[in-house]
C-alpha cells in the first residue's frame, strides 16, 4: 500500500498531470515541493529515518512527466538530462531511475518503501491506505 502525493498541478487544456507516490510507511508530512525537487536533483538522498531515497519516474518523453518538469523541477526535458549527465560523469550522483509505465512505478513504491515516484494518473486501486493530498 502506498501514499499519494498529488503536487496537484494539471494543464485541462493539455491534459497534463502527474502525482507523486510514496510508502505509507515513510514519515512524508514535511514531504513538498521544494523537498521534491531536491530529491529529484539528487541532493536529498536519505529519508528522516536515514534510509535511502530511490527516486524513480516516468520516461523524460512523457508528457505528465515533461510537466512534473516544468512545475517542480523548473527545468525542461533537455535541461534535466543534461544537469544528470553532468552529475554522473563528475561521479557525484545518480539519476533517478525510468520505468516505463505508471503501473511499473506503483509496483516499484510498493516493492521499495523508500522510494518515491512520478505518475501520470492518479491510481486506479482504491484503498484506506491510499491518500491524496494537494500540495
Amino acid at each position: 500500500m502506498f501514499l499519494v502525493f498529488s503536487l496537484a498541478f494539471s494543464l485541462s487544456s493539455l491534459g497534463a498531470e502527474f502525482f507523486v507516490l510514496s510508502s505509507k510507511n515513510l514519515n512524508t508530512e514535511s514531504v513538498n515541493k521544494e523537498v521534491v525537487k531536491s530529491i529529484f536533483l539528487g541532493n536529498k538522498l536519505y529519508w528522516e529515518s536515514g534510509k535511502r531515497i530511490l527516486p524513480v519516474h516516468l520516461p523524460v518523453n512523457n508528457k505528465s512527466f515533461r510537466f512534473f518538469l516544468e512545475e517542480v523541477i523548473d527545468m525542461d526535458a533537455n535541461q534535466f538530462l543534461s544537469y544528470w549527465r553532468r552529475r554522473l560523469f563528475s561521479g557525484r550522483a545518480h539519476p533517478p531511475k525510468q520505468l516505463a509505465k505508471d503501473d511499473l512505478i506503483i509496483e516499484y513504491i510498493k516493492n521499495h518503501p523508500e522510494g518515491i515516484g512520478v505518475i501520470s494518473k492518479a491510481p486506479a486501486e482504491e484503498s484506506e491506505d491510499v491518500i491524496v493530498i494537494e500540495i
